[in-house]
């Protein structure tokens, strides 16, 4: 209902649908990112260009075969805070992404060019996200602030997003065990453990 808020909403949607102005375009230029390369280009269609990277640097293909348990607790986190209304869709908007994407993203990040090569042009979607989203985290703040003046929505927030984290940890965990049961992660890692001993 605020119009500042709305703007602010906005602005982030914009931005998730590829839609920067002149000063991050020239941001990502610098840093070897082209402007076309993201420019209308929506943030769906950059991580999978990632992951079609990752898998084809990897030659193995992962994203279609990874089981739908691995997300359930997740999506159901996600499906209760959306049933939640205006403060469950805040909750996950601003606890279950934009506050906490920045620092899993760069530790992503990081463990990529620590297995591959990888420039930032190819890591696009997660250079993207770390910069902004930190600045998108700010801005949602004070929409959090406002919408949470009485007892019974900051417990509504609370629950929301401790189902939010509590799913971010559970889908990750269960992607660790995934792939832990990949006979090529365990021979790469056999054969790494043998040079060195």
């Amino acid at each position: 209902e605020d119009e500042h808020h709305i703007e602010i909403l906005q602005e982030n949607l914009e931005e998730e649908m590829g839609h920067y102005d002149e000063e991050t375009l020239r941001e990502c230029e610098n840093a070897g990112i082209p402007r076309e390369s993201i420019e209308g280009v929506p943030h769906r269609q950059l991580f999978t260009e990632l992951i079609d990277f990752v898998e084809t640097s990897l030659q193995r293909s992962y994203s279609k075969f990874i089981p739908s348990y691995i997300c359930e607790k997740l999506n159901d986190a996600t499906e209760y805070a959306t049933s939640q209304g205006r403060l469950g869709l805040l909750a996950a908007l601003y606890f279950g992404s934009e506050l906490i994407v920045p620092q899993i993203y760069s530790s992503i990040l990081q463990g990529l060019r620590n297995s591959m090569q990888i420039t930032n042009a190819d890591a696009k979607f997660l250079l993207l996200h770390i910069d902004m989203d930190a600045d998108h985290a700010l801005a949602l703040r004070e929409i959090i602030m406002e919408n949470c003046r009485t007892k019974a929505d900051r417990l509504t927030l609370v629950n929301c997003a401790n189902r939010l984290l509590d799913g971010r940890v559970a889908f990750y965990d269960s992607l660790v065990r995934y792939t832990s049961l990949d006979p090529m992660i365990h021979g790469r890692e056999s054969a790494v453990r043998a040079h060195y001993d």
